[in-house]
């Protein structure tokens, strides 16, 4: 008998947005996403949520290019604050204290590893990580609304703190910024090393949980299948659970 074909399907590796926006919400799309791998449909012209998508990366693609000297300002980030927290990073990139776009992967022991591979079970991209002396900043770029996200917001900067102070042994402190581009804001919070700690036992579990999983239990309602790739609404209509609105 073959072992490995009756194995139960599972996700190999998570992130937050895979955990958060995906999983939780409906294990059946996780499984036609992270394990089926079925081919979303391809989004209309204009469908605001590529045009958002694409406008996002276009943003980071921008602030990256200004960090290391490699272009002048974009439109979109030509505000104030946002400047002000540009030219900090740019710099700290120059004195060789920040990098950009740093792609961080650990194992089920939240050990640091590579970015893809047989370890690698979770995963973490960073717009700006920064070190000044003891404390390391993250920096994540917004191009979307902070109304209505805080929760969300506020939880993805536990997991970055988390995952930075593994990565840097040595710091005291983990410094997460949110800087919301359209809205010309900065927001930050410091967690020290002895909260991280204590915060991390339930984002092992719920990244075992998802990880583990082979029932995928589908959670189908309005909200969840308003925007699903396989749903009735603007999906290809392959989910047998989905809500129609």
């Amino acid at each position: 008998m073959d072992l490995v074909s009756t194995r139960p399907a599972t996700i190999s590796a998570w992130s937050f947005f895979r955990l958060v926006e995906v999983y939780e919400k409906c294990g059946l799309r996780a499984k036609f996403e992270f394990v089926d791998k079925r081919a979303k449909p391809v989004p209309a012209a204009n469908d605001k949520g590529a045009i958002a998508s694409a406008r996002g990366k276009a943003i980071h693609k921008g602030a990256e290019a200004y960090i290391k000297g490699e272009g002048a300002l974009i439109p979109e980030l030509s505000k104030s604050e946002v400047i002000a927290q540009l030219d900090r990073y740019k710099s700290a990139y120059a004195d060789g204290f920040a990098v950009v776009e740093e792609q961080w992967g650990y194992d089920r022991d939240w050990q640091p590893t590579s970015w893809f591979g047989e370890q690698t079970w979770l995963r973490v991209a960073c717009d700006v990580v920064m070190q000044d002396q003891s404390v390391v900043e993250i920096n994540d770029w917004k191009s979307g609304k902070r109304f209505g996200n805080e929760v969300k917001h506020s939880q993805q900067g536990i997991l970055y703190a988390i995952t930075t102070l593994i990565r840097y042994p040595e710091a005291d402190a983990a410094t997460i910024r949110f800087t919301y581009v359209d809205e010309n804001k900065s927001v930050a919070k410091t967690y020290d090393r002895a909260t991280v700690m204590r915060l991390m036992p339930s984002w092992d579990a719920r990244g075992k949980a998802m990880t583990s999983d082979t029932q995928f239990r589908a959670k189908p309602n309005k909200s969840n299948c308003r925007f699903c790739p396989y749903g009735p609404n603007v999906g290809d209509r392959s989910c047998p659970v989905g809500v129609e609105l």
